[in-house]
């Protein structure tokens, strides 16, 4: 019927031979053509071999146009999923019917709409796994993607853009861009599922701009408790954890016990590890410190230190309790490639600092907040389908 000589391609009626015309070829007068073949009963098979084709013809720049109307219910499945996955364009002839077999007469071609399939399988699978990985970023791309290349529903397209920007706040978010994310958070404020990770944000951005001179929070919460970019930056480093980026997640952590010395250093007695005065510190810890040019700077371990030597301080007493497994433990990170080697960090590797570092850190809040105090959730994984619905 393809290539055949003569007239391969017949039409019966009723078990009688009506029809006779040459073979496809010859009937849409092609001047260029390949056959691709493959078994037509295996779909992995059939669907490799076309995708490899519909590649080929996208690298060279043309558009494709997928008739799946002939041939077995494995090619049709496997030329319609080939296409469709690369967002290329479904025909189908169809016409009257009076059996299962075939159309017999008055057929038409028409075009078959996948966008919506193309809407669902974007959400359900590639959204998806982004979002598994905490890859803001990647779902941001994606949504941006359907709304410049898919025709969908306004429905649809709302949900769409409340995603976008949904998932480019908590990338900005990720990023350490606050005020960028709220920004983009309180343009949702109208969804419920928002209103509790935009009030989240208020939080951190009151506890961040209470260190950082630079930072000018958009807005401020009165019920931050003071340590929630602490919490924020352990959960970050989970993430990158979870996304097998030890060193990264590694250096988080190490900031994040520093944080936690800053913050209380400065909630609790009003120092500034950036700018410390020798009279705001005890007479025996002095010798610790460079005051040369007129303040001191100091880092982690001596931050810890100072704490230890103000009295009554219940996180310096808590560090001395710790004080050694948590040196060896960092000492470890200080071969990765982010401090001083070239040794990359390993599930093994993150696994024993993150206990030692993040079991102390979460103690001490206990402790620092009360019996009440719960550490927070990690940031979404999953999307909020609720979005769509601007009551919910």
């Amino acid at each position: 019927m393809v290539e055949g000589e003569g007239k391969p391609c017949k039409i019966y009626d009723k078990g009688s031979l009506v029809e006779e015309h040459p073979n496809l070829i010859t009937q849409l007068a092609l001047d260029h053509y390949d056959v691709v073949v493959a078994d037509g009963d295996h779909l992995e098979e059939s669907y490799l071999a076309l995708a490899e084709k519909i590649d080929g013809l996208l690298a060279e720049g043309y558009s494709v146009v997928a008739d799946y109307t002939g041939g077995t219910k494995t090619m049709g499945v496997a030329l319609a999923m080939a296409a469709t996955d690369r967002g290329q364009k479904l025909l189908l002839t169809t016409g009257p019917r009076t059996d299962l077999l075939r159309v017999r007469f008055g057929s038409v071609t028409e075009q078959s709409p996948t966008d919506s399939i193309q809407f669902h399988r974007t959400m359900k699978t590639a959204v998806t796994k982004d979002l598994q990985r905490y890859d803001y970023s990647g779902t941001s791309r994606l949504l941006e993607d359907m709304l410049r290349g898919t025709t969908l529903t306004r429905d649809q397209k709302q949900l769409v853009r409340d995603l976008r920007n949904w998932s480019a706040a908590l990338d900005a978010w990720d990023r350490f861009q606050h005020n960028e994310a709220f920004e983009l958070l309180s343009n949702l404020r109208r969804h419920r599922s928002i209103l509790g990770l935009a009030q989240r944000l208020e939080k951190v951005m009151t506890s961040r701009a209470g260190l950082d001179k630079d930072f000018e929070p958009r807005y401020r919460s009165t019920r931050a408790h003071g340590y929630e970019v602490l919490e924020d930056l352990i959960l970050n480093a989970y993430r990158r954890a979870h996304q097998k980026r030890y060193d990264d997640a590694v250096a988080r952590l190490y900031r994040a016990l520093e944080l936690l010395a800053q913050l209380r250093l400065k909630s609790a007695h009003g120092i500034e590890t950036g700018s410390v005065e020798e009279e705001q510190v005890p007479q025996e810890y002095r010798s610790f410190c460079d005051f040369s040019s007129g303040r001191a700077k100091l880092g982690l371990f001596k931050a810890y230190e100072l704490l230890k030597h103000l009295p009554g301080d219940s996180l310096g007493e808590s560090f001395k309790t710790v004080e050694g497994s948590l040196r060896n433990a960092l000492d470890a990170r200080n071969g990765s490639i982010l401090a001083h080697g070239f040794q990359p960090v390993d599930l093994d590797l993150w696994g024993k600092i993150e206990k030692e570092v993040v079991t102390f850190m979460k103690a001490s809040l206990q402790s620092l907040l009360g019996k009440e105090y719960i550490f927070p959730e990690q940031l979404p994984s999953e999307v909020p389908l609720k979005m769509s619905n601007p009551q919910e």
